[in-house]
């Protein structure tokens, strides 16, 4: 691999270990506000709202660099929960 490679593949890795809306990140996810959650969605409240009982996260639980690169089993749970 390239240096340009390695150093894109290091900040994206940083930044994924940061998300405080990975689902698999321990150090700063919060379980507390999920409402729903199966093997590859969850259903969130988003508790930084002024009103969180009016805004949630519907996200998948891997990373997806854009919604189209999802499969099709994650985008049918997307579009069901």
């Amino acid at each position: 691999m390239e240096k340009k490679e390695i150093k894109s593949i290091k900040k994206l890795q940083q930044q994924l270990d940061t998300c405080q809306l990975c689902y698999y990140n321990e150090k700063s996810f919060n379980s507390n506000f999920t409402i729903f959650s199966n093997e590859l969605v969850y259903l969130q409240l988003q508790p930084q709202c002024r009103d969180p009982s009016r805004h949630f996260a519907l996200l998948a639980k891997d990373h997806f660099e854009k919604s189209l690169f999802c499969d099709e089993d994650v985008l049918h749970d997307l579009s069901r929960a």
